[in-house]
């Protein structure tokens, strides 16, 4: 079984694999549906089945399929939203697939990591403050309160980091004095270059603190970060970075990051992923304690 497979069982047991075993007929059904010709997976696939291909037989198109169609819901309403500021273009969407015009070339940010660290950082912050800058509201989107309310949920999570992860919430919320609405997972594979510019793919919309925004690069690549020998070393520089560029204060941001891999162990609970997730949070909790 793949990583992929692995995770769509484990989170979601028998609707998982139903839903696997139809998937190429579902796929062919969009196919006929949006006329898409020349349908390939991509690699390392995750929560959902994405595909590139072409729309008649001239524009280049990728295909996302999803088995929770609500997160696809919220997805479309914030491509939608964020249309002028950065995103990519939603050609069409129905109740479990999202079909986008592709980026060109199509490279991203994780090509940056390690050798192109402080380009990253940059090009990162731009993108952000061009997102950030909608005046436009939503009352629709998850708010940053109702995501880490699932800290208060019991789950078994080691070193007591379900305690800690809960108190530096409560005073991170407590002491946020302006929000934003953000993308939400923008790490370095959800922003793509399309021709000269920067796109971002893939949002999981939330309204709150903006310092949230840059967690999940923080973490990224997020099964292998804590693997480098030189992991503290490159969250030191992207602390300090961040914190100089968008004038925010690191210890924030690290307190932050350390809620958002927590998070990220809950969330993969019942898969594999979910030990990488464990070393990480170890990793963030060590770094609070260094940021200032």
């Amino acid at each position: 079984m793949s990583d992929f497979e692995d995770n769509i069982v484990g989170i979601n047991g028998d609707k998982g694999r139903k839903w696997l075993a139809n998937l190429d007929s579902r796929v062919n059904e969009l196919a006929q549906k949006w006329n898409l010709s020349n349908l390939r997976p991509f690699k390392n696939l995750t929560f959902n089945y994405v595909l590139s291909g072409i729309q008649d037989e001239t524009t280049p198109i990728v295909l996302k399929v999803g088995i929770k169609n609500n997160l696809l819901k919220k997805e479309a309403e914030a491509l939608v939203f964020f249309s002028h500021y950065g995103a990519v273009n939603l050609i069409d969407s129905c109740e479990d697939a999202l079909l986008i015009q592709r980026c060109l070339p199509g490279s991203s940010l994780m090509e940056y990591v390690s050798n192109r660290e402080n380009e990253a950082i940059e090009i990162t912050a731009d993108v952000v403050r061009k997102l950030h800058s909608t005046n436009k509201r939503s009352c629709d989107f998850t708010t940053l309160d109702e995501l880490v309310n699932e800290l208060n949920r019991d789950h078994d999570l080691p070193n007591g980091y379900l305690q800690k992860a809960r108190k530096i919430a409560r005073y991170l919320l407590e002491t946020t004095h302006n929000e934003s609405v953000m993308h939400g997972d923008l790490h370095q594979d959800n922003i793509l270059r399309d021709g000269n510019e920067w796109k971002i793919i893939d949002p999981s919309p939330v309204i709150g603190d903006p310092i949230y925004e840059l967690t999940s690069f923080m973490i990224n690549p997020i099964d292998k970060l804590w693997k480098y020998e030189n992991a503290q070393e490159i969250i030191r520089n992207r602390l300090c970075k961040f914190s100089q560029i968008m004038r925010i204060g690191s210890e924030r941001l690290a307190q932050w990051t350390f809620v958002k891999s927590v998070l990220c162990v809950i969330w993969t609970k019942g898969t594999a992923a979910r030990r990488d997730r464990i070393e990480l949070a170890k990793l963030f909790d060590g770094m609070m304690e260094i940021s200032d």
